[in-house]
């Protein structure tokens, strides 16, 4: 069995540096749509960000930015589009893509002494 064989739809469509002369990039996000109800989070969203990139997601308050983000992370899953990140299909939450993603919680509070 190939490795093509056991991936994701999300894992197979992202180019691999081997094969294309170029690293693949840390994040591809492709017409991602997340919808809560009647009221539309993310319409058709496209991102890529190489590996060693610096991204902000600046936006008011209702645009989106903490609904993809938890897309990336795989605590939610878009209705429509792709993602990977890292190679992996985020909404899988397999055990090796959790290994390789950090996340601190905007809750996260310091702890006094």
């Amino acid at each position: 069995m190939s490795t093509a064989d056991t991936q994701t739809p999300a894992q197979a469509e992202v180019p691999r540096g081997r094969e294309t002369g170029t690293p693949a990039p840390a994040v591809l996000v492709r017409g991602v749509r997340k919808a809560y109800g009647q009221r539309l989070a993310l319409d058709g969203v496209d991102l890529t960000i190489g590996r060693g990139e610096v991204v902000a997601l600046l936006g008011p308050n209702g645009a989106g930015k903490t609904t993809l983000i938890e897309i990336l992370e795989g605590h939610r899953r878009p209705d429509a589009g792709m993602v990977s990140v890292l190679g992996f299909a985020p909404d899988t939450r397999s055990r090796r893509f959790r290994e390789q993603i950090g996340i601190v919680s905007q809750e996260g509070g310091h702890v006094p002494p």
